[in-house]
């Protein structure tokens, strides 16, 4: 269900070949000082903010052994509602899709672990993003447009 909008966007910044390395530096800009926000309602009709989590700078690495970029977002629940959806705006890239505190829910991408619905309690969320399948989809883009 995670959606990744505005990845056409990384041709604007890079030609040539589509490697791991650029497409990981891409996202770390893209990313950097962003926030996972956590809302109560589906998709369409986002309103009800649970929680909004700041990337931790020191905490955004990219793997280049794994081909993943591991972001970490930290910050207060501010209401004690179920959390549903999350989105993460970047400069031109947004992540969005479906959560839960739940381990077994069909459907979810977004698992809070360690997520307490206790107003003021600090949630910490870990965000994985494979470089490798961004880095397929990037030249996939690439041929369509050249096609």
């Amino acid at each position: 269900m995670r959606q990744l909008t505005g990845l056409e966007h990384f041709f604007t910044h890079h030609s040539g070949t589509i490697k791991a390395e650029p497409v990981a530096e891409f996202m770390q800009k893209q990313f950097n000082g962003s926030h996972l926000v956590v809302y109560a309602e589906p998709l369409s009709e986002q309103k009800t903010v649970i929680a909004t989590l700041a990337l931790n700078s020191e905490m955004n690495a990219y793997d280049a052994y794994a081909q993943r970029l591991e972001m970490i977002f930290m910050g207060e629940v501010t209401n004690e509602s179920i959390p549903l959806t999350y989105t993460i705006n970047g400069l031109d890239l947004s992540f969005y899709g479906r959560c839960s505190v739940l381990s077994k829910v069909c459907g979810v991408d977004l698992y809070f672990s360690n997520y307490k619905r206790v107003e003021g309690s600090v949630a910490r969320q870990k965000i994985t993003i494979s470089i490798k399948e961004l880095v397929k989809e990037l030249k996939k883009l690439q041929k369509d447009s050249n096609s």
